[in-house]
């Protein structure tokens, strides 16, 4: 780990690397710092002097490949210091087989508790927009709107959308890179180049209430509803998917999971839920957004 620290630390923090990015001139930055630094107007490396693009002071990339290294310099340094007694289990993406599977640590039977198969495609998980050719080296096609997947677990392999659970795929300091529209809420509302989108949260999920769909309090825009808010603002693009799952849309695919492009978030705000209607006493806020497709994508 210190080999690692003191060949891969922060330009200005010179410590390892919290998200990193790597500059062309292979000088590395904590994502934050590094924000920082092209914020107040510095176009060049904070070591070198050498030139950064204007692609990436705009839209700085997480160097994946860094950290893995990172990663794994941490998990070898607790091994050798006797760490705790609980094993980290990791497999390299190029390790994992093609199709979702299972490891003998399963709880339950089929894709319940499966693990991810390979990811296909070289974005990093805070990646905007569309996923082009260049980011699909077993193809060189990119994700096309309108391809579609088995399941949840399949559409993560290609990055169209990571989470193969929960309906918004975002952080609240970076903004939100993809929605899925799966039923999750009564509020949502598919119109096909554009749609109302319920927020997440406010639900008791406590015990074995995992599946509860009743609100029982308002929801905030923070966490996943910040990052919603947050690519509104800034007008960052979302890829959106649709599921078999939304039963009241007539755009939903019949089966499995569809990518439909990108959207933008054109406006957001906080509403009394759809649920007052059918309970008076539960008047509940939710976060309601209003997303339109851009240029047929």
């Amino acid at each position: 780990l210190e080999i690692v620290g003191k060949n891969f630390s922060c330009v200005f923090c010179m410590k390892l690397p919290e998200r990193p990015v790597t500059t062309p001139c292979g000088h590395n930055f904590c994502l934050k710092c590094f924000e920082k630094w092209v914020n107040s107007g510095k176009r060049t490396c904070g070591k070198c002097r050498g030139p950064i693009p204007s692609k990436m002071a705009s839209q700085p990339r997480i160097n994946a490949a860094l950290v893995a290294v990172i990663r794994m310099a941490r998990t070898a340094k607790n091994a050798s210091a006797g760490g705790s007694g609980n094993p980290v289990h990791y497999i390299r993406n190029e390790a994992r087989p093609d199709k979702a599977f299972t490891t003998d640590r399963a709880k339950k039977a089929g894709k319940a508790n499966a693990s991810s198969g390979q990811i296909f495609v070289t974005i990093a998980p805070d990646h905007f927009g569309p996923i082009p050719a260049e980011n699909d080296p077993k193809r060189r096609l990119g994700v096309l709107v309108g391809e579609t997947w088995e399941d949840r677990l399949e559409c993560r392999q290609w990055g169209a959308h990571f989470p193969h659970v929960a309906g918004i795929a975002g952080q609240s300091e970076h903004g939100a890179q993809s929605v899925a529209l799966s039923g999750g809420y009564i509020d949502d509302e598919d119109h096909g180049e554009w749609f109302l989108y319920t927020g997440s949260g406010g639900r008791d999920l406590s015990g074995n209430k995992r599946t509860n769909k009743e609100q029982s309090s308002d929801q905030k825009f923070d966490k996943m509803n910040a990052a919603l808010r947050l690519s509104c603002k800034k007008g960052y693009p979302v890829r959106v998917v649709r599921s078999h799952k939304e039963k009241r849309s007539s755009y939903a695919p019949e089966t499995g999971v569809r990518y439909d492009g990108v959207y933008r978030i054109e406006k957001c705000w906080r509403k009394i839920g759809v649920q007052v209607i059918l309970n008076p006493v539960q008047r509940v806020h939710v976060a309601a957004l209003y997303l339109v497709q851009l240029n047929g994508r």
